[in-house]
């Protein structure tokens, strides 16, 4: 039996050092992509996180498209962590959440 995998959420300016190379080496990118990979680790990505990669693109488009792409290898779109606000407000309308599922895509 496989044990349970390591989730966690990384700000957006983990995603820019890891980009940069800033406190991680490629060896060790390539390490966590293969923990991603064999189901030992689960990266989650937020709403946040995508506003603020895209919000990048005026000052720099290729650095911030690279970001982003590097966001979604890691931790794809099946699951996007959503800010507290649109849960409550989610959760007023409607006494059923939907969830959408879509196909894994990871690196």
């Amino acid at each position: 039996m496989m044990a349970a995998p390591v989730e966690a959420y990384f700000d957006t300016n983990v995603f820019d050092h890891i980009h940069k190379g800033i406190g991680m080496t490629a060896a060790d990118l390539q390490l966590m992509k293969d923990r991603i990979r064999d189901g030992r680790v689960s990266l989650r990505l937020s709403a946040i996180n995508l506003e603020e990669v895209l919000a990048a693109v005026e000052r720099d488009p290729a650095i911030a498209f690279e970001e982003l792409r590097l966001m979604v290898d890691l931790c794809g779109l099946e699951q996007i962590i959503k800010p507290h606000n649109v849960l409550i407000s989610a959760r007023k309308s409607s006494p059923r959440m939907q969830t959408v599922s879509r196909s894994p895509h990871r690196s």
